[in-house]
């Protein structure tokens, strides 16, 4: 079967490339349009509770609506698409976490006594946006919220210390450093999986290709081809399967097989004309230096029946048990 190396590798490449933009990557498409859906609700309804004065801060109402305004500007530069969806995440993402971080630090510096609180509530914000990071495979914008987050509170700790919130911000620290651990390694682990699948995939679609065949067409061949002793009728559906191209190197391959067997056969009988034709079998296949194993496979029968012959070839070329039958029929063949 001669098949140009080159074709083949670039019939590869382009399977490999339709299908990593195909129905795993749509996957994660999916996921990440859910992602941003969510994020957008909740900083709206977040921002519109804060607008009209649900927060402790009036100051801040400008602040919000101008986020508003951003949030707006970016999901509809998506929906237009004049942005992709992983810039559009990211861009609401630095949004949100700037909002954040400004009025944490205001908060601070002013020495609101309920500073404890709203640090308590940026951090765990913090981490629920890292975990969002984790479902859009984005390593690098969970970096950003970490390190954002790991700044900014530390900054308000400094200008706020309290014994009882550094040991819980201490745990969170840990909380937001593994979860970034575990979104990188998310990242490598799916890359790693899309390419392995991806392979798989044009090695299927390679084989589909040659045999000119469907996948459901494929597996009745494979049903068809592990059974033994095909009727007539069966036989001619096995070789119909293949394509005109498969079917006459497969009926050339075959031929020369059966010559080949004949000629080997033809060979040994005339070195050992006193074996049978199923002693000659074996015999051909020992000198292949196929094992025991091997050769009841090959010819469908039990190590006890096959054994039994081997024990015969030996007896009539009337070797001792300590000779080997190997070395004994290729002295024989000479």
């Amino acid at each position: 079967m001669n098949i140009n190396r080159k074709e083949m590798l670039a019939s590869l490449t382009d399977t490999l490339e339709q299908y990593q933009t195909g129905g795993a990557s749509e996957m994660i498409k999916k996921r990440r349009q859910d992602v941003l859906r969510v994020t957008m609700s909740l900083s709206v309804i977040d921002i519109v509770f804060n607008i009209v004065g649900k927060t402790t801060f009036p100051s801040f109402c400008w602040l919000n609506i101008g986020m508003l305004v951003l949030l707006g500007i970016v999901y509809g530069a998506y929906l237009l698409d004049r942005l992709s969806l992983i810039s559009s995440i990211s861009i609401i993402f630095c949004i949100i976490l700037t909002d954040l971080s400004v009025e944490l630090l205001v908060i601070s510096f002013d020495g609101y006594e309920k500073t404890t609180l709203f640090l308590l509530m940026d951090a765990i914000i913090f981490t629920g946006m890292m975990c969002m990071t984790i479902v859009t495979y984005t390593p690098l914008l969970t970096i950003v919220c970490f390190l954002t987050g790991l700044v900014t509170s530390s900054v308000s700790l400094y200008y706020n210390s309290n014994t009882e919130i550094d040991n819980f911000y201490l745990f969170l620290v840990c909380l937001e450093f593994f979860i970034t651990y575990l979104s990188i390694k998310v990242k490598i682990n799916t890359v790693h999986i899309l390419k392995e699948y991806g392979e798989v995939r044009s090695s299927e679609n390679t084989v589909l290709d040659f045999f000119q065949m469907d996948r459901s067409q494929l597996l009745g061949y494979i049903k068809l081809a592990q059974k033994c002793n095909l009727s007539a009728d069966e036989t001619d559906q096995l070789l119909n399967s293949f394509g005109q191209h498969a079917k006459v190197n497969i009926a050339g391959n075959i031929s020369m097989l059966i010559k080949q067997k004949e000629a080997d056969l033809e060979r040994i009988q005339k070195c050992l004309p006193e074996l049978t034709p199923s002693e000659l079998e074996i015999t051909r296949l020992i000198l292949q230096g196929k094992k025991l194993k091997d050769i009841c496979e090959i010819l469908g029968k039990k190590a006890g029946n096959v054994t039994s012959q081997r024990t015969n070839i030996r007896a009539k070329l009337g070797l001792n048990p300590d000779d080997n039958l190997f070395e004994a029929l290729q002295k024989r063949m000479e």
